[in-house]
């Protein structure tokens, strides 16, 4: 960044697979050159079909892939690779011989994964995509670990196809590498990650308290009671992989700065199905406690993002947040503690009418099922666990809400913690009264496994809210 910066020329190494091929061919370079004016871009493609960390790793190939080249940047791409041991030893490569910054990329752009797509993979491509998932968790804690730069371009790829509606097929020529389009857009990211613009503001100065979960904050000064069970898990986030899974019990943070009469905004993502409370501990010189403030987590069934203003209180020197769950188990992620009060939302002018909310749609019909897929099975879904199947329902009659197909393909849950659903013995014949709702607008089971092999992606998807036998 510093050359970048400097407008000095700069020479880039591409390293990888046919994905860093196709990463070479973008055009980013160029882009870099726009954003920082005087710089010259030299890039260097290093790559060969169908090998990544391990192999580049070794004295030869690394010596003719980068060490010849001296270069001052070292792009790690591709998807050939699954052990990061491997990647460490590139990384320490690249440190040792020469002195380029490492950026390694990480997800597999064409692939799908869970948000790749508006409707659910195939059931055949489904254990691929946990794997991957696993993967990029595994390369954000070696970045961490070994102190190297991760961008997470699957992620910001993933986002792109999610909102834009835009089929994927549009920007691949096959299920693995992207066409001229696809190269464009990937060029642009990688750009936006070097985009000044956009570049993050230092965190150290101003956060008091930060957890997002990657790494394991058990290790980072966190304390659990001695009924607390849950843990680290990787089937839920708000943002990232990860979260904190809370089923019984306290879990504390680590003690933080506070001043007396100063303002701080504390910040937190949540999914509490059934709830859930969180504590603001202060405590004076002596370390002993001088003021509690507890506050409601409500039950909601998405998550849902917090933020409260406190007021450092008289006598206090440091404080502790806690977090206890509900009814039922909840997650947390994303949690923070900065100076400075909650940001209000803008008063609206007087007599503007209130923003209205976000309607979702629903429908209630009576259906008889066609079709359904076979579940998955506990060992199929690891680590989650739950999951859905798909079912096909041949509409017999519509009780409320808009529907004019005469069949529709629904999401239904099949397992809930590790155990099979009494829904998964419904078979084809059988009637039942649906409440469903567009799965477009589901909140936040699109980040499960599904038994999915009916193959009907060109059919408008819903998911079924409830469902009890038709009377006859």
């Amino acid at each position: 960044m510093a050359k970048l910066r400097a407008g000095e020329p700069l020479k880039v190494v591409v390293l990888g697979d046919s994905i860093a091929n196709d990463l070479s061919n973008s055009g980013f370079h160029h882009m870099l050159e726009r954003l920082y004016p005087g710089t010259k871009v030299e890039l260097i493609r290093s790559v060969q079909g169908s090998v990544g960390w391990e192999h580049f790793s070794k004295d030869e190939p690394f010596k003719d892939a980068i060490e010849q080249h001296q270069p001052d940047l070292v792009i790690v791409s591709g998807m050939s690779d699954r052990d990061v041991k491997f990647l460490h030893a590139l990384i320490a490569q690249i440190r040792a011989k020469t002195a380029a910054e490492p950026l390694v990329l990480n997800g597999q752009v064409c692939q799908t994964y869970p948000l790749s797509l508006l409707r659910p993979p195939p059931a055949g491509r489904r254990m691929p995509v946990q794997q991957r998932e696993r993967l990029r968790a595994a390369v954000i804690e070696a970045g961490r670990e070994g102190k190297f730069a991760v961008f997470n371009l699957g992620g910001v790829f993933d986002e792109f196809i999610y909102y834009s509606d835009i089929p994927m097929e549009w920007w691949q020529r096959d299920t693995s590498h992207l066409n001229s389009r696809g190269m464009q857009l990937i060029g642009r990211m990688l750009a936006l990650f070097f985009d000044p613009a956009v570049q993050p503001a230092p965190e150290t100065e101003t956060l008091l308290l930060r957890a997002d979960y990657e790494t394991d904050p058990a290790q980072a000064g966190w304390s659990r009671s001695e009924e607390f069970t849950g843990g680290w898990d990787d089937t839920q986030s708000y943002t990232g992989l990860r979260s904190m899974k809370l089923a019984l019990g306290t879990y504390t943070s680590p003690a933080f700065p506070l001043q007396p009469k100063k303002a701080y905004r504390v910040s937190f993502a949540a999914w509490a199905r059934g709830g859930g409370q969180w504590s603001l501990i202060a405590y004076d010189k002596d370390a002993k406690v001088c003021y509690t403030r507890e506050l409601t987590i409500p039950a909601y069934h998405s998550w849902t993002a917090y933020e409260e203003s406190v007021t450092g209180p008289a006598d206090v020197v440091t404080a502790r947040l806690r977090f206890q769950p509900g009814k039922s188990e909840c997650y947390l992620d994303d949690v923070a503690v900065q100076p400075g009060a909650r940001q209000q939302p803008a008063v609206a002018a007087a007599g503007a009418p209130a923003p209205e909310a976000t309607q979702k749609t629903f429908v209630e019909v009576v259906g008889t099922i066609t079709r359904a897929t076979k579940p998955l099975s506990y060992e199929e879904i690891t680590p989650y666990t739950a999951s859905l199947r798909t079912v096909e329902f041949r509409i017999d009659r519509v009780l409320s809400g808009a529907l004019t197909a005469k069949s529709i393909i629904a999401l239904q849950m099949a397992m809930r913690d590790k155990k099979l659903l009494p829904a998964v013995a419904y078979t084809p014949g059988m009637t039942f009264r649906l409440k469903l709702g567009l799965w477009d607008e589901t909140d936040s089971l699109d980040t499960l496994p599904v038994a999915d092999d009916l193959e009907m992606l060109d059919a408008t998807w819903y998911y079924v809210i409830t469902c009890e036998p038709a009377r006859k």
